[in-house]
């Protein structure tokens, strides 16, 4: 799943694991979100972010993604392509290019393992959690840079929109799967 912040991908994720899981057992495998446990370690992941906290989202998330190799059905609670959304949002002045340029390689690379990215486009309030920044201009600027990401990579975007329902029904649909 792909989307800026606070837009109900994890809340999403939750509601249909259950259901994925029991229809695919081992076949399946979820990566939840890699940035809340690079925030706990105490990194910031917005206009304030470090390199050091880039190379951590991305080695996170891709020890996640390789330990669930093999899986037929994965769901991950973000990917690669949103950090280059936000690296480029977030424009720190301290990031050197080499950074940059290795996880614009990393996400090309990424973008073939995986056939469809589902966006969650803003449509609820934003609500503070205390971890993340409240600012609706910040999360309408990511929002806008991931789609501009997504066109970029020319990677298949399914997006997923509506009530908390009708989102629950259209993700496990992008599995072939039907609530019960």
């Amino acid at each position: 799943m792909t989307g800026t912040y606070s837009t109900g991908k994890t809340t999403l994720a939750r509601a249909c694991i259950p259901m994925l899981e029991r229809r695919f057992g081992d076949a399946f495998g979820h990566i939840p979100e890699v940035a809340r446990a690079v925030i706990a370690r105490g990194h910031a992941l917005d206009r304030a972010a470090t390199a050091e906290a880039y190379m951590l989202y991305m080695a996170l998330q891709l020890r996640a993604e390789r330990g669930l190799t093999g899986r037929a059905h994965l769901l991950s609670d973000r990917s690669l392509i949103d950090l280059v959304a936000y690296v480029r949002v977030n424009k720190t002045p301290d990031l050197p290019a080499a950074v940059v340029d290795l996880l614009e390689e990393v996400v090309r690379l990424e973008c073939r393992y995986f056939d469809r990215f589902c966006y969650l486009p803003i449509e609820f309030p934003l609500e503070a959690d205390g971890v993340r920044t409240d600012d609706e201009t910040y999360r309408a600027e990511v929002d806008r840079m991931l789609r501009e990401v997504h066109r970029e990579y020319g990677v298949a975007v399914t997006t997923i929109s509506g009530s908390p329902m009708a989102r629950r029904r259209a993700l496990l649909a992008c599995f072939g799967v039907t609530p019960s």
